[in-house]
């Protein structure tokens, strides 16, 4: 099977969250093999067309579902939208013919998994987060391996076919330039510097939280802030010099990463495992409710973050100066985030999928 071109088949979306991981497979896959075909199925409307079409792999639409409960009125007819979506994922797996199926969350992925299972492809479910959701969950069950990044996710899925890979790592957060961000954008050098991020939809509570305490906080600090598109603020867009806002980085985001003395954060997985790698003692403030929280409770278990659950912006403020001003935590942390899990998992990964082929 030496000489085989493997077409692999990349499935998620609605958001990036499941998609950069599958990314980094196909970049580790390429490694090993430059000639591998990559299809993707996404969202008719999610962020992901733009950035795979951008990669030039091919990307096909599908509709599927999704238990919401904002529209619970909805779902007397989600049995029958899954069918309908069900014969749409065969026409394109035929059409597709891929040798393996990956996701890493999201409905649109739930359809393709089951015809794909139906039609003897092998699949392979990553879970991102420490709980998983409704989606992976039920992919799990047609799926030849399961792999995790944290530990504490593997009583939720069959023993036998799951595995611990740990995180998939992202290049964005380790090879930016520290010096450059001071230049373009005219921060002090000599002042420490503090990352807030929203993560990659933004998060409101945050940025009005900044918006209160900002003007405060870049008299002693330089301060990058990522809002989220159309989440910025007028206050934010009003602050003194030293205050940078944006609603959207892309490659600035890397600089960004090098700059910051600390990072005040959402805990969605994908931002944790920028943070990882890049070793930033941080304050993460996850949703309330969502698997965010328990991302943060792992991190902060190991001694790897801290982590606000009620923030106030006088809280808030009051743990940015703390954590600024003391070395010897901020150490601390960036020794610990740096060790939270293994970012080689899209290695693992590629290595054992191939030798299914």
């Amino acid at each position: 099977m030496e000489n085989k071109i493997p077409h692999i088949l990349m499935t998620g979306g609605g958001t990036l969250g499941p998609v950069v991981p599958l990314i980094s497979i196909v970049e580790a896959w390429k490694v090993k093999n430059p000639r591998v075909i990559v299809s993707w199925i996404g969202t008719p409307k999610g962020p992901e067309r733009e950035v795979i079409e951008e990669r030039h792999e091919t990307f096909y639409e599908l509709y599927s579902p999704k238990l919401s409960r904002e529209k619970k009125w909805l779902w007397p007819l989600v049995p029958a939208l899954f069918i309908f979506s069900c014969f749409k994922a065969l026409i394109l797996l035929l059409k597709i013919q891929p040798d393996i199926i990956f996701t890493a969350g999201g409905f649109v992925s739930v359809p393709v998994v089951v015809v794909g299972r139906m039609l003897g492809i092998p699949i392979w479910v990553h879970q991102l987060d420490v709980v998983p959701g409704i989606a992976n969950k039920i992919m799990a069950l047609f799926a030849k391996r399961v792999s995790v990044t944290f530990i504490e996710s593997e009583v939720a899925f069959p023993k036998y076919k799951t595995e611990v890979v740990g995180g998939i790592a992202s290049v964005r957060s380790n090879e930016g330039d520290r010096d450059k961000f001071i230049k373009d954008f005219s921060l002090d050098p000599n002042k420490p510097t503090i990352f807030v991020t929203g993560g990659g939809t933004g998060a409101v509570e945050i940025n009005k939280a900044m918006a209160l305490i900002g003007a405060e906080l870049v008299a002693e600090m330089n301060i990058i802030h990522l809002t989220g598109i159309g989440k910025m603020l007028p206050e934010l867009e009003g602050m003194p010099k030293g205050y940078w806002s944006q609603e959207f980085m892309n490659e600035e985001i890397k600089h960004a990463y090098a700059l910051a003395d600390i990072v005040v954060s959402r805990a969605g997985l994908g931002t944790i495992l920028d943070l990882i790698g890049a070793g930033k003692p941080t304050i993460l403030i996850p949703i309330m409710g969502s698997h965010q929280e328990r991302n943060a409770e792992v991190l902060k278990e190991r001694g790897a973050a801290m982590v606000i659950k009620n923030m106030t912006p006088q809280l808030l403020k009051q743990e940015i100066r703390h954590l600024i001003s003391d070395l010897p935590l901020r150490t601390g942390l960036s020794e610990a985030i740096g060790q939270a899990i293994s970012l080689k998992g899209q290695e693992k990964i590629v290595e054992e999928a191939n030798s299914w082929l």
